[in-house]
């Protein structure tokens, strides 16, 4: 497929993502599932005084696609935030290293790209590595 553009060049683009995935899958969930392959998670305002921060990624809870999420939050950090009870601490999740290129191990994060052409009959797929 043709495209005005190169995914190889540095371009600048915003990913965006529709609005009814809000409504389907919410952050605001995650405190109140509790089973062993969703991450720990605690609204911040709830957030016990023994589990450690570092182990923590903060992220509010009324935002799209990653904007506002802190991945090595601190205590001033999160005491300066005045709406705590709209924000999350969610575990960190350890991605296992499953490439080693030259003598460094990469853990990877798949973002996939799906654009389609105007009568949708042929589709370019990107896929995205990204490097710990």
């Amino acid at each position: 497929m043709k495209t005005e553009f190169d995914f190889r060049e540095d371009i600048d683009v915003k990913w965006i993502t529709h609005p009814n995935w809000f409504f389907k899958i919410s952050k605001f969930l995650l405190p109140l599932l509790l089973h062993q392959f969703v991450p720990k998670s605690y609204f911040l305002h709830e957030f016990p005084e023994n589990e450690n921060l570092e182990n923590f990624v903060l992220k509010p809870l009324f935002s799209f696609a990653g904007s506002g999420v802190n991945l090595n939050p601190t205590k001033e950090i999160t005491d300066a935030i005045e709406d705590k009870e709209n924000y999350i601490l969610q575990r960190k999740v350890n991605y296992e290293p499953i490439l080693k290129i030259l003598t460094e191990n990469f853990r990877k994060q798949k973002s996939v790209c799906c654009i389609f052409g105007a009568k949708m009959t042929n589709a370019l797929f990107y896929w995205k590595i990204l490097e710990e």
